[in-house]
């Protein structure tokens, strides 16, 4: 209901008192700050007949604020929107109000910590409201950036070191009443937990004495507590992280470092610090197994070439056998021993091949063609094994899946690339919940198992690998896309604003991309990389053990041997016989 102008100051006069002075001095702040903020809505918290007198005569007809939109919120209506930076909002308490308008405009403002509030009390209530106690209220509810009118006189309040109240003596004071609130903590401990990053593993003491922490997450954490004169208090959290929420939703804990977005119900992420792709890093596959050797020297090409050789062989054989004999009984079996033995350069020219000199061009260009390749073959199996060849390395699922090797992560990245599909079905297969990290010193780690490394050793990693002395684990083709990361705060912390001024300002100074640049320099300190290389030749000896198949086919090709010497010499004898 709309009371004209006159109507409200008569109201005003009989009921409020002399409460014309405080009017004056509401007035003259809500234009003083509308025109450092320059608000585009003012929304009003009342639910009486003096909250509503009041609220037109500061805002109504004939105001300085008078062409801004008002709103009168409704407790009992809600809705989507979230107001912004540009909304002034001021709450009249009264006494059918005191009790919940925190609530009430708590409700309101959801998470918008940059929202200015002024409450104003009535003068039914002024006089038995204790403002330490409210100002504590507003502190926990996080409602920072808020002035108290009461009495004639304006109050805001300091969190740090501890909540005390500031009066506000004059109108020029309000243009840093609320940017000076957050400049200096005073001492106050920010309490920190170090998330699955670099600084897990890269822990050392500077020339000055001081903790160090590797990558620049805990480094921009700990720029912005110093900036801002606060206390590192370190809170331990459990591998896993899987503790790191009910912490949020108790406030035992301020900054998490680097992180993947969480429930945004209980935190609230700052501006990403870096975008991340982890890779999975396998054991390196050193040696192509010896056994192997023995089908090096020729390429598929070459083999096909040598079937071709002996089935056309066989053929010929075969069918001059058939013209000759006009009878299919024991030919193949005749012919294929034939093969065998000048494919084994064992030279035998029956008396049947005698007489017909165009089958024995032919097996004497078998006998030179199967030479030649035996001689070929027999070099270049020579070279091969006074050499160490690479194994093909494991660089895609189908590779991951043809071998038994499991793929050790922390429950909490487990989860997390299960949930977004982030790898291949079949290398999330392979994936396997346990709390083992890459270590400082690869050569601490298990081989037998591979690995989801943090994304910022990628660089040295692949580094380390170039080198022959360092050649212990290889890091796959197989990584997720790409995600943004950075730090997260409590949903009601003050402190996301102004860290991310600090991350805009250290980015743009470049200290970002020294601090990643320092990596190399930092593992080092803590021995996860050897400047000493040793000397390793690709050259070595073959060892005896590495002949043990060798040996074995020459064996069993001793056994085939003197079996076909006998079996033809049993033959010749029943030859004889008939």
């Amino acid at each position: 209901m709309k009371v004209s102008g006159i109507i409200v100051q008569a109201l005003l006069i009989t009921l409020l008192g002399g409460t014309g002075v405080c009017i004056l001095e509401l007035k003259e702040i809500v234009v003083e700050l509308t025109n450092i903020y320059h608000f585009e809505t003012i929304v009003c918290f009342r639910n009486d007949l003096k909250g509503a007198e009041l609220a037109e005569a500061l805002l109504g007809k004939g105001s300085p604020v008078e062409s801004i939109p008002k709103l009168i919120w409704n407790q009992h209506v809600k809705t989507k929107t979230m107001f912004n930076t540009k909304v002034l909002h001021i709450a009249f308490v009264s006494h059918s109000n005191r009790e919940n308008i925190l609530e009430v405009v708590n409700t309101a403002l959801e998470d918008n910590l940059l929202a200015k509030v002024i409450f104003y009390f009535l003068p039914e209530v002024s006089h038995n409201i204790n403002l330490r106690n409210f100002s504590e209220c507003l502190w926990e509810k996080r409602i920072l950036y808020s002035l108290m009118v009461a009495d004639n006189t304006v109050f805001t309040y300091n969190p740090y070191p501890e909540v005390s109240l500031v009066e506000i003596t004059s109108a020029e004071s309000l243009k840093s009443v609320f940017t000076k609130k957050l400049t200096d903590f005073h001492g106050a401990a920010v309490r920190v937990a170090r998330s699955l990053d670099i600084s897990k593993e890269v822990q050392y003491v500077d020339r000055k004495g001081d903790v160090q922490f590797g990558g620049y997450f805990m480094k921009t954490i700990l720029a912005f507590i110093r900036r801002h004169n606060g206390t590192f208090v370190e809170q331990k959290v459990k591998k896993d992280l899987s503790d790191v929420g009910m912490m949020f939703e108790s406030e035992k804990i301020d900054i998490l470092s680097m992180t993947i977005p969480m429930d945004k119900k209980r935190v609230k992420p700052s501006y990403p610090l870096s975008s991340i792709a982890p890779c999975i890093l396998v054991p390196y596959q050193k040696e192509l197994p010896r056994v192997f050797y023995l089908m090096l020297p020729f390429q598929v090409s070459g083999w096909i070439l040598f079937g071709a050789g002996a089935l056309l062989l066989f053929l010929v054989i075969a069918v001059t056998g058939l013209l000759r004999k006009g009878k299919s009984t024991s030919i193949y079996q005749e012919a294929a021993f034939r093969v065998w033995r000048i494919v084994t350069q064992q030279i035998h020219f029956p008396a049947e091949v005698e007489t017909n000199h165009w089958v024995m061009i032919i097996i004497i260009l078998a006998t030179l063609h199967f030479m030649l390749f035996t001689s070929l073959y027999q070099s270049g199996l020579s070279s091969f094994y006074t050499k160490s060849i690479s194994a093909k390395q494991i660089d895609t699922p189908e590779d991951l899946a043809r071998t038994s090797y499991r793929i050790l992560t922390p429950r909490f990245q487990h989860y997390y690339f299960g949930k977004y599909k982030l790898f291949p079905k079949i290398a999330l297969d392979c994936l396997m919940v346990d709390d083992s990290l890459v270590k400082a010193n690869l050569k601490q780690m298990d081989p037998n198992f591979g690995y989801v490394p943090p994304s910022e050793f990628k660089d040295l990693l692949r580094e380390l690998e170039r080198r022959p002395s360092t050649k212990l684990f290889h890091l796959t083709k197989m990584c997720t896309p790409k995600v943004l990361i950075g730090v997260l705060h409590q949903r009601e912390s003050p402190f996301k604003d102004i860290f991310d001024d600090v991350v805009f300002r250290l980015v743009d100074a470049g200290l970002m991309l020294k601090w990643e640049r320092d990596t190399v320099y930092e593992l080092k300190q803590v021995g996860f990389l050897r400047m000493q290389l040793l000397s390793q030749s690709l050259l070595r000896p073959l060892k005896f053990d590495e002949l043990y198949f060798v040996w074995v086919v020459y064996l069993i090709g001793v056994v085939l041997s003197a079996i076909v010497f006998c079996v033809e010499k049993i033959r010749r004898v029943e030859f004889g016989a008939n």
